[in-house]
């Protein structure tokens, strides 16, 4: 009959690169994860003319304001 410690570095050796395994695959699974949650780009700013049309749109500009202000940015 074995005694439990003889077998002991068999088991440990058997356990060992499963833990390393499951860590490294737990390991790739957080870093995908993690790239996939990042924003892929800088929002995109608006340029003065088009905040200018866009309050032009919904009324907070005359149409003189939105001329003079269009000038004003040539």
């Amino acid at each position: 009959m074995e005694k439990i410690g003889n077998s002991l570095p068999w088991i440990l050796a058997q356990l060992v690169p499963c833990i390393l395994l499951l860590a490294l695959v737990g390991g790739m699974i957080f870093v995908i994860v993690r790239l996939a949650r990042m924003p892929t780009s800088a929002p995109i700013a608006e340029s003065p003319l088009d905040i200018l049309k866009v309050r032009y749109a919904k009324g907070e500009l005359t149409q003189e304001q939105f001329e003079q202000m269009k000038k004003d940015l040539a």
